[in-house]
């Protein structure tokens, strides 16, 4: 299965639970209502995605502020991420740590 089916299927899914019919396509509903309803479903899948327990800030390491949030499985990488990114203060490519929460 591919995402794009997966997705629409889950979409699908998400339309009966709010709506209380299954639709047969797309353009059943208004497009009113298909727009609130694709947005709170995408807001949703990234509520989901984002979990607390997993999510660490990275820091600069020249100017040391919070540019960038990720993600981390804490049970399998111990070390602490050091990656290089974008700084929007030092407008330098610049290697970002990993800093408590």
């Amino acid at each position: 299965m591919h995402f794009s089916e997966l997705f629409d299927t889950l979409f699908r899914h998400y339309l009966l639970l709010i709506t209380g019919r299954y639709p047969s396509s797309r353009t059943s509903l208004c497009s009113v209502h298909y727009g609130v309803a694709i947005f709170k479903f995408a807001t949703l899948i990234r509520k989901s995605a984002m979990s607390q327990d997993r999510l660490i800030k990275l820091n600069c390491s020249k100017c040391k502020r919070t540019n960038y949030w990720s993600e981390k499985n804490k049970k399998l990488v111990e070390r602490k991420i050091e990656l290089k990114k974008w700084c929007n203060w030092c407008k330098k490519q610049l290697p970002h740590k990993e800093a408590k929460k």
